[in-house]
C-alpha cells in the first residue's frame, strides 16, 4: 500500500538518512552530497519501501541528479 507523502516530509526523512548538517531544500546536487553513496542509495531504498511503500529500481535512482528528483521518484 503506497501512503502518502508530502515534500517536507520527504526532505526531513532524507535529510536524516543522510545525517545532513543543515536541512535540505530540493535543489542539492547528489554528487555534492559528501554522504550519498551506494550505501545510501541502499538506504534509500529500504526507507521509502518502509515508510512510503514505494519500490524503486537502481537504475532510475542513480539516473537522479539532485534531490528533487529523487522526491519526483517517490511521489
Amino acid at each position: 500500500m503506497t501512503k502518502t507523502m508530502t515534500r517536507d516530509e520527504f526532505l526531513v526523512a532524507l535529510s536524516g538518512l543522510l545525517e545532513a548538517d543543515s536541512p535540505l531544500t530540493g535543489s542539492e546536487e547528489l554528487a555534492a552530497l559528501g554522504s550519498w553513496d551506494s550505501v545510501a542509495v541502499i538506504s534509500f531504498m529500504a526507507m521509502v519501501d518502509d515508510r512510503w511503500g514505494v519500490i524503486l529500481a537502481p537504475t532510475n535512482i542513480y539516473a537522479c541528479r539532485t534531490v528533487d528528483d529523487l522526491a519526483a521518484l517517490v511521489h
